[in-house]
């Protein structure tokens, strides 16, 4: 834009200096042959910008196009690829949420009637390399946290108890670690998951069952 606005002045501006000059000369054939030297440079000057094109490097211009071409091409591919991203990954999360909720409705009932816990949060893990979930077949793992007796979840908290020394600790310790092998071989035939992929840790005591 500038490039033109020079050009266009630089035009009017000759025009203006060669009608004074016509003017000043007086009519004889200097007059004629100074006419025709203006009309030639005026001409020259307003080819000017084409001789500057024919100068200029077309290939060179080409590639600066498809450079800039380029390079929003990629910035716009990449705000394309964050953006899926986030949606897939917000996508999965609400997925194994839903999951999550399924399968403890599943068994929460079952499990307050013949172990006397209820549970109080479900984990899923995905396998590595899963960008879907569609079923338990493509979770890694499964971490069930259980409270005996009835619990409010994190609503609730717990006052403290009176510290008590008890000699059958370690009797307790394995019945609690029994209780969670049972648990965790429930879970594992009700949501048809291999008993590996299930870890049961049971609040209030030391009972854990690992993978």
């Amino acid at each position: 834009m500038q490039f033109i606005t020079e050009w266009i002045h630089n035009i009017i501006v000759f025009i203006l200096l060669a009608t004074v000059i016509t003017m000043l000369l007086p009519n004889s054939s200097m007059q004629k042959y100074v006419k025709f030297v203006v009309s030639l440079l005026l001409i020259v000057l307003i080819l000017n910008p084409l001789f500057k094109l024919l100068h200029t490097d077309i290939n060179e211009v080409i590639s600066s196009f498809n450079d800039k071409a380029y390079v929003a091409n990629g910035n716009v591919e990449n705000l394309i690829d964050v953006k899926k991203k986030e949606i897939q990954a917000s996508q999965r999360a609400y997925i194994l949420k839903q999951m999550a909720v399924q399968m403890e409705k599943q068994v929460a009932e079952d499990l307050q009637k013949k172990y006397g816990v209820t549970m109080a949060d479900v984990r899923l893990t995905v396998k590595e390399g899963r960008q879907e979930v569609q079923s338990v077949e493509d979770l890694a793992g499964v971490t069930v946290t259980v409270v005996k007796g009835e619990s409010k979840r994190s609503t609730t908290i717990e006052t403290v108890k009176k510290v008590e020394i008890n000699t059958d600790t370690p009797y307790q310790s394995r019945l609690e670690d029994n209780t969670s092998s049972d648990i965790q071989n429930y879970l594992a035939r009700e949501w048809q998951l291999e008993e590996k992929k299930i870890s049961v840790v049971v609040e209030g005591g030391t009972g854990r069952t690992n993978e």
